[in-house]
């Protein structure tokens, strides 16, 4: 069922970008991506694992300037 949830919100989500005319700006993407990363830090501060925690800070810290180099 999680699966679902997340699918149907990813396409949702994209009906709304290409309806609103969100992907017509070449920063929107990137920006979302960076979002996307940092709830992963977001989720390992709530489940309070300090090793969960500094594993996805280091991802997000890796991802974001790819990301914002796009």
């Amino acid at each position: 069922m999680p699966y679902a949830i997340g699918i149907a919100l990813a396409i949702l989500t994209a009906l709304l970008v290409t309806t609103a005319g969100f992907d017509r700006d070449r920063a929107f993407y990137p920006t979302l991506l960076i979002v996307i990363a940092s709830y992963y830090v977001l989720f390992a501060v709530m489940g309070g694992s300090i090793r969960a925690l500094s594993i996805e800070s280091a991802v997000m810290l890796g991802f974001t300037p790819c990301a914002a180099d796009a």
